[in-house]
């Protein structure tokens, strides 16, 4: 399981990538900020970067 500083970093990555009008880029730069203290952010950045398809938003 995460601790709660965890879930409430992913909790917030999850409203930048999908609630907030940032731009795919924009998101994922604002999520790496959040990654320097949570590991499951920066693998989750790793994915949107390495995605040949995108997300679907």
């Amino acid at each position: 399981g995460f601790d709660k500083e965890s879930i409430a970093e992913i909790r917030e990555a999850f409203k930048i990538l999908y609630k907030r009008n940032y731009s795919l880029q924009e998101a994922i730069d604002q999520i790496r900020v959040l990654s320097e203290n949570c590991a499951p952010l920066a693998t989750l950045v790793e994915s949107l970067e390495s995605s040949k398809k995108g997300i679907h938003r």
